[in-house]
């Protein structure tokens, strides 16, 4: 399994899944590192404090592509940023079909009339 293969560490910036803390910058531990998440959430103080949950991220974006070496365990903050350029050209697909489904709709629309 990728996360004790990763030692339930973040790959990138080591932090330990269910660690307590906040970030300026790098991630700073506030009230330490927990087995669970309802043992971290229930330290964390609202609003202030984030608890890590360790994700697999998939390095080449090919969700069916679960080689060991494809795979990392990466923290929120890790994985979103490995993932960025991803979501954006997903994003992007995605408004262009809702738009091309808008202007399909509008010639259909103008058809009923005449």
């Amino acid at each position: 399994m990728v996360l004790t293969r990763d030692r339930h560490r973040c790959r990138i910036c080591k932090v330990k899944n269910y660690t307590v803390g906040h970030r300026v910058g790098h991630f700073v531990v506030v009230k330490g590192e927990y087995e669970t998440y309802k043992e971290a959430r229930a330290q964390a103080e609202v609003g202030y404090h984030i608890v890590i949950v360790l994700a697999v991220a998939h390095l080449n974006h090919d969700t069916t592509d679960n080689r060991d070496e494809n795979l990392e365990a990466r923290c929120q903050y890790h994985h979103l940023r490995h993932d960025r350029e991803h979501h954006r050209e997903n994003q992007l697909q995605t408004w262009q079909q809702k738009r091309q489904a808008r202007e399909g709709e509008l010639v259909r629309g103008e058809e009923d009339f005449i």
